[in-house]
């Protein structure tokens, strides 16, 4: 779940979400929430479509080294 709130949150841009820290708990609360607000909107993916996403991601880093 808390990847594809990151990932469908519309604010957030694909490099973004790469590189996104979570600095503390209330930094994630916050996030979550977005999300979740985001999943609310109808703006979710289908979990199977994230995880593709997700595998994709995996794949080009090791290809990088």
């Amino acid at each position: 779940m808390l990847c594809n709130i990151l990932m469908n949150n519309k604010s957030y841009t694909q490099k973004s979400i790469l590189r996104m820290s979570i600095s503390s708990s209330e930094d994630l609360k916050i996030k979550l929430l977005e999300g979740t607000a985001s999943l609310d909107r109808g703006e979710g993916i289908d979990g199977e479509q994230a995880f593709d996403r997700l595998r994709q991601r995996i794949k080009e880093r090791k290809a990088r080294g």
